[in-house]
């Protein structure tokens, strides 16, 4: 099942040093706590924009679609995928995936976009060895083939190979070499990543009919934060480890701690809890924590230049819940 919402291409984007990202989260029922006034944060990541049309069709379709989406994220988690990559480690891993996000940020994709490319790489590095010195260049070709699979219109192929600045990396090559990704991946393109998990938590945060604006423009601001964490958890070799849903509820979690919002805590019985949540929300915490200077530089209008260190949220109830699976 294709993922039902429709995304919003963004009118404008700044420089790239201006970062930002979203992290709403929502239930079906109305919260007791009223919102105060929260200003819409700008940054490119802030799609929560015109949610008629999105919210009827969440409200409609959105729980048929989450548990479909659930039932799929294992299949797409690669485990220690640089277990078998003799020549490539968590920095090699880091630092490509890093140029991926200026190139994004630069052609102004859809963070789906990213989000898949990152899958790609991950799976394909699973199965498939890789010297170090052309990791960058796979990276340039997941990115580039995400960009086929979500994006209306492509980037220019020229500046987005100058992005990656590599001799040799041509339009041939990477033609090539999308087509091997393809064979290795089995033409498995459509993976439910933390874009997905990330949206379906905000509409449900403010699919009440009743919801005020007020209430909107915090889910906007929570999500995009929630964006930005997400993007700097992809650089950690260990993360995608954890499922996509999973990661989201954090990221969301992270971003309400961030802004002072009231706490999303009515979780969906479907939702991934007990042990494991506290891990992630544990590992989460911290790496927001000691890269505060790096998410206000990247993202100034999102992130304040300080904010109090995170505390996890203390163990949710486990009943029900027991069928988690370890990182």
């Amino acid at each position: 099942m294709a993922n039902f919402f429709n995304k919003r291409k963004r009118e404008a984007i700044p420089d790239i040093q201006e970062g930002s990202h979203h992290n709403p989260w929502c239930y079906w029922k109305k919260p007791k706590y009223e919102c105060s006034p929260a200003p819409p944060v700008q940054d490119p990541w802030n799609t929560f924009g015109n949610m008629a049309d999105t919210l009827q069709t969440f409200m409609d379709y959105g729980e048929t679609c989450y548990m479909f989406k659930k039932s799929l994220e294992e299949d797409f988690i690669p485990h220690n995928f640089l277990a078998n990559q003799s020549d490539i480690n968590a920095k090699c891993w880091k630092d490509v995936v890093i140029t991926m996000i200026i190139a994004h940020r630069a052609f102004k994709l859809d963070f789906e976009t990213l989000c898949l490319a990152v899958n790609y790489l991950e799976r394909f590095l699973a199965c498939t060895p890789l010297k170090a010195a052309n990791l960058k260049v796979m990276g340039g070709t997941c990115l580039y083939l995400a960009c086929k699979v979500m994006e209306k219109s492509l980037p220019k192929i020229n500046q987005f190979l100058a992005l990656f600045c590599e001799d040799g990396f041509t339009a041939p090559l990477m033609s090539y070499l999308e087509r091997l990704v393809l064979r290795r991946l089995c033409f498995r393109l459509g993976a439910p990543t933390i874009e997905y998990f990330l949206e379906h938590f905000s509409l449900r945060r403010v699919s009440n009919k009743e919801c005020p604006a007020a209430k909107i423009n915090r889910a906007a601001n929570a999500l995009t934060a929630a964006r930005g964490i997400a993007a700097l958890s992809m650089t950690k070799y260990g993360f995608p480890a954890y499922p996509p849903s999973l990661l989201a509820q954090c990221c969301l979690t992270a971003a309400d701690q961030i802004f002072q919002y009231d706490p999303w805590n009515r979780v969906h019985p479907r939702d991934c809890l007990g042990p494991l949540w506290q891990e992630c929300m544990g590992n989460i915490t911290h790496l927001v924590s000691v890269n505060k200077i790096f998410f206000h530089k990247i993202m100034p209008g999102v992130f304040p230049e300080t904010f109090p260190d995170l505390v996890p949220p203390p163990t949710r109830n486990l009943t029900n819940h027991g069928d988690e699976q370890a990182a």
